[in-house]
């Protein structure tokens, strides 16, 4: 098995190979920063020109671009406004040295068709999959507004059993209609769960990024049709996040590799850290492949007794021992979360 990571230059965590920093939010929101502060990243060497160079341009006949969201190695996303209905939109474009990469383009158009097929509202909306003058595609998603999962972690560390647990549920409800249709995610990660601020509201929250997921044809469901841009031994995902036969290369991947990733940000969301710590992504995978993390009570005794169950078993490293779909996992928290409420209700009465 041959692993390929690179380094990002600033928050130093391990990323796609062919990015040389990390990718922001696709809608929102600053990247993992060691200075916690929301800035951008600055552009990438040989990428495209100067963020403003888009600014006031019209894409599709009728959005307006108002101002630069975010950038990476792969592209930008920008804010744009339609013109008739004055509504808020983001668009990702591919720099123009990415947009010649089929693989690139391939990856691309999955994140649109998968994006537009979900429909469901944890899941963040395509509307439009286009082209530019110079052939550089373009993407037009729903605007959100609020902050990743990542951006909230690095400034709480840890956040409380209820809001993690109803951040969790809303992430598992998203996948499991992608599942449903065939899609498994495949980069379930912090900077992937965007927390939308609903003022007067609880957090509605968006699974963004579906650039690496698998199609697994489904009996008697129609999903997009791609081509599977993996091989066998061929590493896809982040490393912190990743399923032992996800580590290990394998092509048969299915919905129980979203479980696993699901499971590692529950337990960094209450712990206030990852499942495995290790120097390099090497030495990570290695111990994703043959270490157990310490249980989750261990580091946080205040959680309740039954939580080392539902996350162990979430994180089971043979994914036989897995919950079997997200909304397996999705159901064992609800019952959790009922379980505390009821628990809760008696001794008030009392």
């Amino acid at each position: 098995m041959s692993l390929h990571f690179s380094r990002c230059v600033r928050c130093r965590m391990p990323h796609n190979p062919n990015q040389a920093l990390c990718l922001p939010a696709v809608i929102s929101g600053p990247p993992r920063e060691l200075d916690r502060s929301p800035r951008l990243h600055p552009p990438v060497p040989g990428s495209a020109s100067a963020p403003d160079s888009f600014l006031g341009r019209t894409v599709g006949g009728k959005f307006v671009i108002r101002r630069v969201l975010g950038q990476g190695g792969m592209g930008k996303v920008f804010e744009a406004e339609h013109v008739a209905s004055g509504g808020m939109v983001a668009i990702k474009v591919l720099y123009p040295h990415q947009a010649r990469r089929k693989d690139v383009v391939r990856r691309f158009h999955r994140e649109a068709r998968a994006a537009s097929v979900i429909r469901h509202p944890n899941v963040c909306s395509a509307y439009e999959l286009g082209m530019l003058e110079d052939g550089t595609p373009y993407l037009i998603m729903e605007r959100l507004s609020g902050e990743t999962l990542a951006r909230r972690l690095a400034f709480r560390r840890r956040l409380a059993l209820d809001e993690a647990v109803d951040i969790l549920i809303q992430v598992l409800s998203g996948l499991a209609a992608a599942h449903t249709i065939g899609i498994v995610h495949r980069d379930i990660k912090p900077e992937n769960v965007f927390l939308v601020a609903c003022r007067g509201l609880p957090v509605l929250v968006k699974v963004l990024d579906f650039g690496v997921s698998k199609t697994i044809p489904t009996p008697g469901v129609e999903s997009p049709d791609e081509v599977d841009l993996t091989r066998g031994g061929m590493v896809i995902g982040t490393p912190d996040y990743m399923a032992p036969e996800q580590a290990r290369g394998e092509r048969d991947l299915d919905a129980r590799v979203d479980v696993y990733a699901c499971g590692v940000l529950l337990y960094e969301t209450l712990s206030g850290r990852r499942p495995f710590i290790a120097p390099n992504p090497e030495a990570l995978l290695v111990r994703i492949l043959s270490a157990h993390p310490p249980p989750l009570r261990a580091l946080r005794p205040s959680l309740p007794k039954g939580i080392d169950a539902v996350v162990g078993k979430a994180i089971a490293r043979d994914r036989g021992d897995r919950y079997a779909k997200a909304a397996d996992f999705e159901g064992a928290l609800r019952a959790l979360r009922n379980a505390r409420k009821k628990a809760a209700t008696g001794a008030m009465t009392k």
